[in-house]
Parts: structure tokens; sequence; C-alpha cells
């Protein structure tokens, strides 16, 4: 019925809804006025029939527009895993930084050739598929194999394709071109782009720092931070620019923790937030007599912002004693910049 659907943005409800047979799963809605194409709409449906005739009363929440060709830099290429585990597959995330809806059906990827030519293009999608503003998509061969090597966020996110360019592991292209042959995005990667300290690159992503930063620029690049696998399919990059200019602030949630698993305070979380990528770091926890209780991190990778969890332990896993603690954290990154920290946090048992 009608009444059962509304859509935002003054459209209200439809003049008429068409069930389409045989399988009954799709709808054809009769508007009382077009839809803008600059407009992005919500769709929302509640008290709609199932199979056995019994009534749906939840209502749903979808996203609604008209899909319109992408101009260069639309939608960007966000991340690349171009070099996965034994038996993993390679990944690309693409990001819509427009404020307009894309359909994937009109989108391919592709690489370049031996000799500079765009080779190997590949359909992302048979059917109409809408990719909407500030929304990722994660294209593979194989999305099982995505989220069992990669902490994956939105499985809604994740696209299989039939074929995927091949990406060599030491450097190649990526291209997304739009139906027209026109190129929206390329990036040209390198392997020498990951973080000088990664020794082994292998399931290491590259991550792009910044949406509206040229992405041929290595500096615009990053390796994933080790805290979340090396990689951030389906959601915003670890190594994500921020608009704090500041080195680094870190402090320590809450100030009083009791670690007695009953839901409440359990945990003492370390925040970070950096003002750029590519900072290692190491956290040692102190006892209020100044020893060493906790090597927490130890020479890891970190994203822009991010935080580290504490729970009470010593190093061999037994419980320490009540009383005040230091989280002692140091950062360093390539160009020889340092930087300390002290926290303190109160734990009561």
């Amino acid at each position: 019925l009608p009444q059962n659907y509304f859509i935002s943005e003054g459209i209200g409800q439809p003049l008429q809804v068409a069930v389409v047979p045989p399988l009954f799963n799709k709808a054809i809605i009769s508007l009382r006025q077009p839809l803008l194409s600059d407009k992005i709409y919500t769709l929302q449906v509640g008290n709609i029939g199932g199979c056995r005739t019994d009534l749906i009363t939840d209502s749903a929440l979808l996203k609604l527009g008209l899909c319109t060709s992408p101009d260069s830099n639309d939608i960007v290429i966000n991340e690349i895993l171009y070099n996965p585990a034994t038996g993993g597959v390679d990944y690309v995330e693409l990001y819509n930084r427009s404020n307009k809806a894309v359909n994937l059906k009109d989108l391919y990827l592709a690489n370049r050739g031996s000799t500079g030519e765009v080779d190997n293009i590949s359909t992302i999608n048979e059917y109409d598929h809408s990719l909407f503003p500030q929304e990722f998509i994660v294209l593979s061969e194989n999305s099982l194999a995505v989220r069992r090597d990669h902490r994956v966020m939105d499985t809604r996110a994740l696209l299989e394709l039939p074929t995927m360019p091949s990406f060599p592991d030491d450097g190649g292209s990526v291209i997304l071109m739009n139906k027209n042959g026109s190129i929206i995005d390329e990036v040209d990667y390198r392997d020498d782009w990951q973080f000088k300290l990664i020794r082994n690159t292998e399931n290491v992503a590259l991550e792009r720092i910044g949406y509206d930063s040229p992405s041929n620029e290595p500096a615009n690049w990053h390796s994933a931070a080790e805290e979340t696998g090396f990689g951030t399919p389906t959601y915003k990059n670890s190594q994500m620019k921020t608009q704090n200019h500041l080195l680094a602030t870190l402090s320590v949630e809450p100030p009083v923790f009791s670690p007695d698993n009953d839901g409440w305070n359990d945990i003492a979380a370390l925040q970070y937030r950096f003002d750029e990528p590519g900072y290692v770091v190491n956290v040692t926890i102190f006892d209020g007599e100044g020893n060493p209780v906790r090597f927490l991190q130890k020479n890891s990778l970190a994203g822009v912002r991010g935080t580290f969890y504490w729970d009470g332990m010593d190093e061999k896993g037994k419980a320490l004693p009540s009383g005040i603690y230091i989280f002692f954290t140091e950062i360093f990154d390539l160009m020889g910049r340092r930087q300390r920290f002290k926290n303190s946090v109160v734990m009561g048992r």
C-alpha cells in the first residue's frame, strides 16, 4: 500500500506501489513528483507483508537518489592491497567524495599494460548498484577471503568481481573509468611507498591519507596501521589526515578503573591522536614505585588516531594490585621527531 512508503525532502507518499512477480521481492513506486539529481533522499518502508502473509512491522530506512555520471575524482581510489598473504586476494577500495549518487554499473576497473596503454578492463557490476556520498565499496575476486584476512566493518560494502586486473607486488597501476572510457581516478603505486620500517609488506594495504590530495603523490599514501591489521577495508582509513595540527595528544579513560569483570570500567583505554601518519609507538606501564609491569606496545605502527587497552594484568597475565599506575608512551618517526608522554590511572579492585 502507498501509505507504507514515505520519501523525504517533500516527496511524501507515492501515488502507487506495484509488487513485481513472480518472486515479489521488488516493487515499482510511482511518485507524485520527480526526484532531483542533486539530492539524496530517505525512503522509509514499514508494515510490509511477508511470504507467509505475516506483517513485518519494523520500519526500514533506505537511501534513494538519481545516479549521475561521475566527474574526475568524484570517486577516488582509497586503499590498495596488492600483495596479499598466501591464499588471499587483492582488493581495491573506492570512496565517493562527491555529493551525488553513482551507479557502479557504469564504472570499470583497469590497469596499464607494458607499453602504458589502458588494459585489463573489468566491469565492476552487471546490475544497478548505487554508491552514495561518503560511502565505501571494496572490490575483490573473493569477499570471503577479504573477511578472513582483514577486519571488515561493513560486509554490505564488499563486492565481488568475476575477474580483477593484476596488481604486481613491486608496483603497478589502478585505474577507475566510466562507461565513456574517461579516467575518473588513477594511482600508479609503488611498493616503496610503504612505511620504511616495515620489512615485509605482504598483506599490508596502502591507504590514502587525504581525499582531496593528488592520487599519484607518494606522500598521500601510507601503510595501514598495525593495530587495524594493516588494512581497513569498508571503513575510514587508519591513516586519514585530521585537521588537528598538534603533534600528538594522549589521554586515559576512565581515570579510575576496576578490572573485576562486573561490566563497569573494567578496562583502561589510552586514546591517542596524531597530526599525521607514520609514528611508531612504545607504551610501557609502570607501577607507583617506578617498576615496569606491562609492555603494552612495542614498536607498533600507529594510525592517526586510535586506542590501546589495558586490562590490569602484568606481563605474565597476573592481576596487579590496586594503586596508581603510569602509562609511559614514546612516539617517533623517520624524520627523527620524538615525544614522550606520561598519563596516570588509578586501579581499584
